[in-house]
This record gives C-alpha cells, sequence and structure tokens, in this order.
C-alpha cells in the first residue's frame, strides 16, 4: 500500500489536569495545569511511545485554551510535528473555565488562524456543539496528513464521536472519519463507545470477520493449550461457571449456562453467536440450544484446570457467576466483565484494557495481578464487598475503585502509577505494602477508613492528587510530592485521621484533623492538627485561609522541631496547652551551626504551654503567656510577654505595654525595649542578668519610669536610648541609670530654643524663637526648671512664673523668659551664658546651650525709616513703575551702646545708611479700584551696627505694629499732603467710662487721585508704653483717655483704609497732654460721697444700740 493509500488515522488525546479539574470551580478562567497535569503530560510519552516519539505523528492541531496548549507542549513536544492552533475545538461550554485567553503567552505558536473574537462565545463562537463539532470533524477529515494527533477537552470529546465514555486526563483513543461521523478504530474503543437499540447487522458481520481474524491467530498461539477457552464478543451475555472444575465428573456436568440480554434475544445475535461458537475448538454446542429460551446449556467435553489459561476477550456488559474456578492464568483483553459472589484462584490475572468488577467475590492470585504493563489503554478494576490477594500487584494506568461497604485487598507489594484510586467503601482492609505515583485519589464524601490487620502494611502514595472528604488512615503512610483538597462542600467537612504512623514530605496537605505521629518535612499545610505528635522539618508553610474566617487555633500537640524547621505563615496562630520541644538534629546532612527551629508567623500566641530547647519565633504581633519549660528562646519582631519561664530569651523587640509581666530566667537580653506605659514593669528575679541594647520611649513622660524591676543589670556602655520626639526634636534625649532594684529611664526634653537675651538693667529677657511647645518639650516649664549659668558659674534659677507670651517688641510678638537683672547688667551689657533645663526634683538635666546676650538699646529700639511708622522726617513714596524711594534723615540715626548702624538691609536689598535714600525695585501692580499701578513695599527690615571692629546685625522684623493695618502696596502721593496744623479739640467725656472724647481739627482739603483722603493718627502714652492708632477725617471725633503722649501725623490716600493700597506722605510728630473736662461728673461724685458716709453712719448706729441693750439685760437676775 502506497503512503497516499494509507487510511488517516486520528489520535484524540484530553488535556491532563487543570486546576479547575482538581477544584470543580468553573469560575476560574482559563485555568491552568495543575503540578500533577504538568506530570501527566510529561509521562504521556511512556504510555503512548509510538506517538510521542520524533515523527510519531505528521500534524498536531490543539485546542487554544491554555490547559491544550501546555499538554500540548509537555507531551507531543518531541514529535517535531508542526502545530495547527484551531479554536473550533475549543470547549462548548460558555464558562470561565471554558473561555480562553489571550494568546501572547505562548508566542512559539502561530495563532494566524485564530480570531480576535475566538473567546467571545457569541455569534460564530456561540456554544452551538453540532456546528462547531461539523466544522472540526470536516476540517480535519480534509487534511493531507496520515497520522494526527488531536488535543482538545473531554466534554468536546464525548460530542466528537457519539456515545464515547468520558476520556480520563491524557487518554488517547484512535478514531476515522467515516460518512460525516468520527467512528472508533480499535477494538477497545468500539466497547467504550455506547451502543443503544438494535444491533446493526453489517456491525454484526464485520465483527465477525474481526474475531474470526483473532481466532485463527489464537489458536496458534502455543500458550493456548487443549484446555484453552476462548470467550469472544458475547455483547450483553451472563456467563455462569455454577460447578466447580477439580474432578472428571464434574468437567463432565460442567455447562456453560448464556443468558441472552437485548443482542442475544434477536435472530441477528443468535446468528453471531453461532458463529463465535462455531469456531471455538475447545466448545460444543447442542444442535439445539439456540431454539431455546433465553437460557440455553451448552454441554462441554473440554473443561479449564489448574494448568489452563483463561482468556476473556471482548466481553460487553457480561456477569459472570463462578462459585469455584482454579486456573494457571486468567487474561481479560478488551472486556467490561463482572463476577459475582465468585471464589476464583489463579497464578496471574491480566488485566488489558478492560472493565473488572468484583461483587461479593473472592480473587486469589498466587503471582502477579496486572495491567497490560505498557499502559498504553486505561484499565478499571472495582471491588465491591470482594476479597483480593495477589503476591505483586502492577497497575499502570488503571483505575481502582472500592465500593460497597467493605473491602479487603492482600498484596505484599502494589504498584499503581498514572492511574486513578476512588474509595467510596466505609472500611478498607488493606495487608501489604502499596505504592502509589503520578495517580489521583478520591475518598467518598461519606468518609471511609483505611485500617490493616498486617504490621507490615505501608503506603507510599508520590507526586499524585488525593480529593477528600473524611478518610480515616489506620496504617503506616508516606506521603511524597502529594496534594490534597476538600470536597467542597460544607456537608462533606474535609478531614485526613492518621492513627498511624504518617511521613508527609514535599507535600500540600489540606486539612488534617489528627496525627499520631506525624513527621512533615517541606510541606504546605491548611493546618496543624489538636492532640497529636508532629515531628516538623524542613520549611513549613501554613495557609491563612480557615472556614470560619478566624484564625487558627491548635490545642493539645506536642511539636516536635528540628534544627531546620521555619515555619512561615501571613495569618494568625493560637498555642494553646501545646509543647514545643526543639531539637539540635537537623533532617538534611548540613545545617549551619546557628541553625535553630523557628516560626515566623505574622500573629502568633502561645498560652499555657512548655518550650523546651531553642526556638527563634517570629511575629510582628506575637505573644507569650504562661509559659514554662526550659528554653532559650529567641523572639523577634513585636512580643506581649506575662508569666514567662525558662533558661533564657533573646528579644528582638519587646513592647512594655499596659500590664506588668513576669518573667523568670536565667539570663533575658532585649535588643529594643519600647517603653509604652508609664506606670507598668518587667519583674524579674533578683538572680536574673539582664541585657538591654536599645531604649526607646513611646511617650515623653515628665517622670522617671522604672520598666525593669529587681535582676542584675549588664549594660553596654553604648547603650542607645531613644524616643519619639527624636524624629521630630534632634536635641532630646534619653536618661538611663540603674542598680539592683530597678532601671531607672527619664525623658530629658530639650532645652528651650532660646534665640539670643538682652537687658535694661531691671529685668533680663531671654527670648525664645517660633513656639514648639508640645508633650516632647518643656518650653513652658512646667515639669523643669531653666538654669541660666554665667561664665563664672553663678546660676539662676528660672521657673515658670518667669514665662510670658505674646510680648509686644519691634512690632513682633514673641515669647521669653523674664526675670530680675543682675546688679552689674544694664541696656548696653552684651555676653554669653549657658542655659539648659533640670528636672525639678531630680538630677536630670538637658544639653547646655550657650545664648548671645545683646545689648537693649540695640534690641528693644523702635527705628523705622519709612514715613508712618513713628519717626518724622522719613518717607517712603512710589515712583511709577520704577519702584519705591525710600528717605531718612541720616543725622537722626540713633547709636545706642556706641554702635553705630552703618546699613538697612531691606529684604535681600542692604544699603548703607549714610546714603539716605533708597530706591527699591519690584514690579508694579495694577490696582483694581484706581487707573493707577501699585508698588509692593519691602516687608522686612534688618540693621548692621559695628562698634571697634565687632559686629551685630540686629534680626530681620516686619517695621510695623502688629495691631496696625498699613499699605503693602504704594501708590504715588506728594509728602506734603500731611497737614501741619492737625490738633484734638476736647469735646465732652463719657459718662460711665470717663474717657474723653476728642474732635480731629484740620484745614488741609486734598484731593486724591485714588481713593480719598484721610490723616493717621499714632499715639504713643509715654506713662504706661502703649500705643493707638486712629484713622480720621476733619471733625471726627475719638475716644482717647486722659494722658501724655507723642503724636505721629500722617496724611494718606487710599480707596480703602482697611485694605492693602494707599500712599502716605511725611510723618510729623509732637508732644501732647490730653485731659478731659471733670465739670459735668464733679456733683455725681459729690452725691457718691455723702451718700456713702451717710450709709456708714447708719450702721454704726444700729449696732450700738444693739449692744447697749445687750449689755442691760446681763443686769438683771432670773427670778428663782
Amino acid at each position: 500500500m502506497s503512503v497516499s493509500d494509507e487510511p488517516q488515522r486520528v489520535f484524540l488525546t484530553r488535556h491532563a489536569q487543570a486546576e479547575h479539574n482538581v477544584s470543580s470551580n468553573w469560575s476560574l478562567h482559563d485555568p491552568p495545569l495543575t503540578q500533577l497535569g504538568e506530570q501527566q503530560a510529561k509521562t504521556l510519552y511512556e504510555r503512548y511511545p509510538e506517538l510521542c516519539e520524533e515523527g510519531g505523528v505528521d500534524l498536531i492541531i490543539s485546542s487554544p485554551l491554555r490547559r491544550t496548549l501546555q499538554t500540548t507542549i509537555l507531551a507531543y513536544g518531541k514529535t517535531g510535528a508542526p502545530v495547527l492552533i484551531m479554536p473550533e475545538l475549543q470547549e462548548t461550554q460558555n464558562k470561565p473555565c471554558d473561555t480562553g485567553s489571550d494568546v501572547d503567552e505562548f508566542p512559539q505558536f502561530d495563532f494566524s488562524r485564530v480570531p480576535a473574537d475566538w473567546n467571545s462565545k457569541k455569534g460564530f463562537w456561540a456554544d452551538d456543539e453540532e456546528s462547531l463539532l461539523r466544522r472540526a470533524a470536516k476540517l480535519v477529515s480534509e487534511r493531507p496528513e496520515k497520522r494526527i494527533a488531536i488535543v482538545t477537552h473531554g466534554g468536546f470529546l464525548g460530542r466528537l464521536v457519539p456515545g464515547f465514555i468520558g476520556f480520563q486526563n491524557t487518554e488517547t483513543r484512535e478514531v476515522h472519519y467515516e460518512g460525516d461521523v468520527w467512528k472508533p478504530t480499535t477494538l477497545v474503543d468500539k466497547m467504550k463507545q455506547k451502543v443503544e437499540g438494535p444491533a446493526d447487522a453489517a456491525v454484526e458481520m464485520q465483527l465477525k470477520d474481526v474475531l474470526t481474524d483473532d481466532v485463527s491467530v489464537r489458536a496458534r498461539d502455543p500458550l493456548l493449550s487443549a484446555s484453552l477457552v476462548v470467550v469472544n464478543y458475547c455483547i450483553g451475555t451472563n456467563l455462569s461457571i455454577r460447578e466447580g472444575l477439580t474432578s472428571s465428573k464434574e468437567r463432565e456436568d460442567f455447562r456453560l449456562t448464556f443468558h441472552f440480554s437485548v443482542w442475544g434475544s434477536t435472530m441477528e445475535g443468535r446468528l453471531l453467536l453461532f458463529l463465535l461458537l462455531s469456531l471455538c475448538s475447545s466448545l460444543s454446542v447442542a444442535d439445539d440450544c439456540f431454539f431455546l429460551d433465553r437460557n440455553c446449556t451448552v454441554p462441554t467435553e473440554t473443561l479449564p484446570n489448574v494448568n489452563s489459561t483463561v482468556i476473556f476477550q471482548s466481553l460487553l456488559g457480561t456477569t459472570l457467576v463462578v462459585e469455584s474456578l482454579v486456573v494457571t492464568n486468567i487474561v481479560i483483553r478488551e472486556s467490561f466483565l463482572i463476577w459475582e459472589e465468585s471464589n476464583v484462584s489463579a497464578v496471574r490475572l491480566t488485566l488489558e484494557s478492560s472493565i473488572f468488577k468484583l461483587k461479593n467475590s473472592t480473587l486469589s492470585v498466587q503471582d502477579l495481578l496486572s495491567t497490560d504493563l505498557d499502559g498504553v489503554h486505561y484499565s478499571q478494576l472495582e471491588l465491591s464487598d470482594s476479597i483480593i490477594s495477589s503476591n505483586t500487584t502492577a497497575l499502570p494506568s488503571v483505575r481502582m475503585d472500592f465500593t460497597g461497604t467493605h473491602n479487603v485487598f492482600n498484596s505484599t507489594s502494589t504498584h499503581i502509577a498514572s492511574g486513578k484510586v476512588y474509595i467510596s467503601s466505609p472500611l478498607l482492609i488493606w495487608n501489604g505494602h502499596l505504592n502509589v505515583s503520578l495517580s489521583e485519589l478520591e475518598f467518598g464524601k461519606s468518609g471511609c477508613t483505611i485500617d490493616t490487620q498486617s504490621e507490615g502494611t505501608s503506603w507510599t502514595i508520590g507526586r499524585s492528587y488525593m480529593q477528600h472528604a473524611k478518610v480515616i488512615f489506620s496504617l503506616p503512610i508516606t506521603l511524597e510530592d502529594t496534594e490534597t483538597s476538600d470536597t467542597l462542600e460544607a456537608s462533606h467537612p474535609s478531614e485526613i485521621f492518621f492513627n498511624r504512623y504518617a511521613r508527609i514530605q514535599s507535600c500540600k496537605m489540606n486539612k488534617i484533623h489528627w496525627c499520631r505521629s506525624c513527621y512533615i518535612h517541606q510541606s504546605l499545610l491548611s493546618n496543624l492538627p489538636n492532640n497529636s505528635m508532629l515531628h516538623l522539618s524542613g520549611a513549613i508553610y501554613l495557609t491563612t485561609s480557615q472556614p470560619d474566617g478566624g484564625h487558627l487555633i491548635i490545642q493539645d500537640s506536642i511539636i516536635e522541631g528540628s534544627a531546620d524547621l521555619i515555619i512561615n505563615s501571613t495569618g494568625r496562630f493560637d498555642l494553646d496547652r501545646v509543647t514545643l520541644i526543639a531539637s539540635n538534629i537537623s533532617s538534611d546532612s548540613i545545617v549551619p551551626e546557628i541553625a535553630v527551629a523557628s516560626w515566623n508567623i505574622n500573629s502568633l500566641h502561645i498560652s499555657n504551654s512548655v518550650i523546651n530547647g531553642t526556638w527563634s519565633l517570629t511575629s510582628p504581633s506575637g505573644n507569650l503567656n504562661n509559659i514554662n519549660g526550659s528554653s532559650l528562646l529567641d523572639l523577634k519582631g513585636r512580643w506581649g510577654l506575662s508569666e514567662v519561664q525558662g533558661r533564657q530569651i533573646n528579644l528582638s523587640d519587646y513592647v512594655l505595654n499596659d500590664d506588668n509581666i513576669t518573667i523568670a530566667v536565667d539570663r533575658l537580653i532585649i535588643g529594643r525595649l519600647t517603653i509604652a506605659s508609664t506606670s507598668n514593669f518587667i519583674q524579674l528575679r533578683n538572680t536574673t542578668s539582664y541585657t538591654i541594647n536599645e531604649i526607646y520611649l513611646q511617650s515623653a513622660s515628665p517622670y522617671t519610669l522604672t520598666p525593669v524591676m529587681s535582676g542584675i543589670p549588664n549594660l553596654s556602655d553604648h547603650l542607645i536610648s531613644d524616643s519619639v520626639c527624636s524624629r521630630s526634636l534632634e536635641d532630646s534625649s534619653v536618661s538611663v541609670h540603674h542598680n539592683t532594684t530597678a532601671l531607672y529611664v527619664t525623658y530629658v526634653p530639650p532645652t528651650p530654643d532660646v534665640t539670643f537675651g538682652y537687658s535694661d538693667g531691671i529685668s533680663t529677657r531671654l527670648r525664645l524663637g517660633s513656639d514648639v511647645s508640645s508633650s516632647c518639650t518643656d518650653q513652658h516649664l512646667a515639669n523643669h526648671d531653666l538654669v541660666v549659668q554665667e561664665a563664672d558659674g553663678q546660676e539662676r534659677i528660672v521657673d515658670s512664673s518667669c514665662y510670658g507670651g505674646d510680648e509686644t517688641l519691634d512690632g513682633q510678638r514673641y515669647d521669653r523668659y523674664k526675670f530680675d537683672a543682675l546688679a552689674d547688667e544694664n541696656g548696653c551689657t552684651e555676653k554669653i551664658v549657658k542655659v539648659y533645663l533640670v528636672q525639678r526634683g531630680g538630677i536630670v538635666k538637658s544639653a547646655a546651650r550657650q545664648v548671645q546676650v545683646w545689648p537693649g538699646d540695640i534690641v528693644a529700639s523702635s527705628y523705622y525709616p519709612w514715613g508712618n511708622y513713628n519717626e518724622p522726617g522719613f518717607c517712603m513714596t512710589a515712583e511709577g513703575l520704577n519702584g519705591i524711594l525710600i528717605q531718612w534723615n541720616v543725622s537722626s540715626v540713633q547709636r545706642p551702646c556706641g554702635y553705630r548702624a552703618e546699613n538697612f538691609i531691606f529684604g535681600k536689598d542692604s544699603v548703607s545708611v549714610d546714603r539716605g535714600e533708597f530706591l527699591h525695585h519690584s514690579a508694579p501692580i495694577n490696582t483694581s479700584s484706581c487707573l493707577t499701578t501699585a508698588q509692593p513695599v519691602p516687608t522686612t527690615l534688618s540693621i548692621f551696627y559695628s562698634k571697634n571692629g565687632n559686629s551685630l546685625q540686629q534680626n530681620s522684623y516686619a517695621p510695623v505694629h502688629p495691631q496696625d493695618s498699613f499699605f503693602s502696596k504704594i501708590i504715588p502721593v506728594e509728602p506734603f499732603i500731611t497737614p501741619d496744623d492737625f490738633d484734638l479739640a476736647y469735646d465732652s467725656t463719657d459718662k460711665h467710662t470717663l474717657i474723653g472724647q476728642w474732635t480731629a481739627k484740620t484745614a488741609k482739603q486734598v484731593e486724591c487721585d485714588c481713593g480719598q483722603y484721610k490723616v493717621i493718627v499714632r499715639l504713643h502714652e509715654m506713662d504706661i508704653d502703649t500705643w493707638s492708632t486712629h484713622v480720621v477725617s476733619n471733625e471726627d471725633k475719638v475716644a482717647i483717655p486722659s494722658g501724655r503722649y507723642v503724636m505721629y501725623v500722617t496724611g494718606a490716600c487710599s480707596p480703602d483704609f482697611g485694605g492693602s493700597v494707599g500712599g502716605y506722605g511725611r510723618t510729623v510728630s509732637r508732644h501732647i497732654v490730653l485731659q478731659a473736662s471733670v465739670d459735668e461728673w464733679h456733683w455725681y461724685t459729690v452725691a457718691a460721697i455723702m451718700i456713702g458716709v451717710l450709709s456708714v453712719f447708719i450702721i454704726i448706729s444700729v449696732l450700738a444700740i444693739l449692744w447697749k441693750r445687750r449689755r442691760d439685760r446681763a443686769k438683771y437676775l432670773p427670778i428663782q
């Protein structure tokens, strides 16, 4: 036959296990393969080498979903065949798990045939199964390649070949395209196809031809003796061997009784049966056999014996009742066979692509029970209330079911690979060793127990997957590289009980309820069981998802950890009444000497427990309460402790909160002690040696704290002490000193920010910078005194009574300390002093600060070099667009304490005082109320002084009284607008306040180019050193108390005198005395005095009369 005449062979492969196959969570979008699924795909080569080797197929066609593409890469990657991506092969359901993703993840494939909307599940791609199947079948059949592998989905395959029994993951079957439909090619695949209705005569004839070839081949097989019994394709037939086969008499009476079902009851079926039996040379058939009703007894001459080989070939749905059968070999090939209430013994039994069920039966295999070892096709072995005994059992690619109520499996050694084990019977007795690999194990929802009657029994499950509800292992078991999950049904909670020894390594365990003795290494667990003995090693990760959303509680267990144990979790775990035992032995051969068993848990709480050995416990939120034992604990993170006993505790970071704690250890080492409570402490034994490397105060308490009581302190000279205040205040500190009674910790606030001092000979003032009063400072001296130390060591104590706020000086508001000046201090005193805080009633001092004391006559001078700011002869005028011209009288500039003013500094501009004027440049501003521009004025002034080579620059200040509003934007006006004749005329006196009312008088009339004209009057009261400002027009009345004043008068133009725009004229000043008249209120005073005198006279007279009457009453004696 030429290559072109070779028929097309198509191999259908279902994808390997994906995540939704495990969890039944259909909401997962296009899920990938699981770890087991990847292993299944990689081992497909071992099961189908003729397909997966190089050149095994000519073309690979794959669905575009993630799980099929991954299977294609892992299973068929060695073939070298091109890969065609067909979206027509995608799963038909409109579910997230059956909806594909973008194609960027697999750049090695050509997606040119895949349109952009292929995963929309709409229109052409809607879940219309029949049209998709027809398109897919037609596309494949038109391909020129002869050997094609198709990787697609189970649901799709079940519809592609009508009646196909569901595919297992990575199962592969061969089909061919015939008459617009797909049909199975091999006999076993035909067996797996469901047949409904009457038989097709053409199919029966075709099968007869096939069977003729099969029998002729088997007749020449030297393995078949004269006693060979071949039962061929008895479709829908019940075959019963009702008697024993040990004696000749029993063999003579042996009868084969066929109970016909659908096929055997038809004429076509009977004809087929006649053809089959006529080919079996070891059977004789009565002439009238098929004319009987539904039972036909067939006498035979030759019966099976202990040396026989019995082959059950191509039986579909056959139930066999064998009361007693003993043979050498049993082969069940391409059949669906049921033994019910049977007792069979053989040396070897082999399943070849068959389904074999035992119901209430006993099967004994002296040597080997196996499936076809090439593993090309799956076989299924089911026990229902049955017993199997075998020396060795090898079951690759098998599905093994245990149903009913009670099953027993006896086998010295059993190996199951790439298969599936389903156990739903409540009890399974297993005697012998079981080794399961690359398989799925599923346990019934109602729970099951796996027990043993043999001490040599053990299970080993490796690289497999287990789905369970409640399963109890009452035999030794080893799990390696295995994953478990629950049933996802709340009514069947998932639990695993290990009643015997269990070793778990590199596994993902869902729910362990109890462990008698579990050795767990390098695994991911959802919990640690209660009332259990656990031996943990390697990296153990505990998941955080709990059914109730809460934290995990572990109680009454003993946990032994090896030196290389590291337990990690991001959740919260509570250990109550547990015993932790740390071993210095590691599960690995090479472990660093410093390795210790460790927990790294987000929130770990251990209470009422015993801890022995060396443990490292790391938790951002941990707690130990009522702990006993002889442990060495290395605690990292934040821990709370209460009633802890052991050999040594190392705390990387401990927060002392609101409870006193007792620690009974020989040695305590605290890396960082955070003191969050002002009254609580750690109580140690008198013999406990403790070391603290760093102390951190979480609050700035003004009192000395005692965070540690008793114990023997062993503090380093390099102890770090810090507080929460150091983040914002660098000069704060923490004082630490100790004795055997306690550890004393005191927060020391920074020395107040004294910028400079000055004296006027009566009082000395220390000026403070910006007010930084907070819990971290004591600027108001509430708990500390300020010490001012002279150069000769003389000290003055400044307390809270000396603190004052809002003192007006140089136009600004300051806080300051004010106290009596020394005898040698005056307005020109200049020196340097030291200041520091000392705890009131204590000995703790703050770091000293050096303070410059300047001459008070300079600091306190009120000197303003422009108009309307106290100094006549000075003027500030807007010069159009050029800026502001500032003019002053050089000869009137003050020279306090012999210092000479050298420069005026306006903002950033410095100008010599001797110049007498300065043009301050600035950007003009358009005003909204006048058709003119305004110039912004400089807002700060500083004066640079010099004396005998020494220099002094006065601090910058705003040259304006804080209670006054001034024009920050100047418009052009003439200096002469200020009136020379301005005066205040007495008008009247207020009867209640006795303050005089004064009338502004001036003959000056000015027309302003912008705004209106007014006069600004500033009055400086000479006796009590106060200022007041009045903005008036002619004939306006103002209230002014009587007194001696210096009056400063300035004319001004402004559109709004409460605003910021206006212009000043020159300033003139003169001394005035304002005295209100008392004529109007004098008689009120006289009347009040007279009334007061009269009232006093009346009161005295009344008292005198009362006193006289009382004295006279005392002269009379009572009558006896």
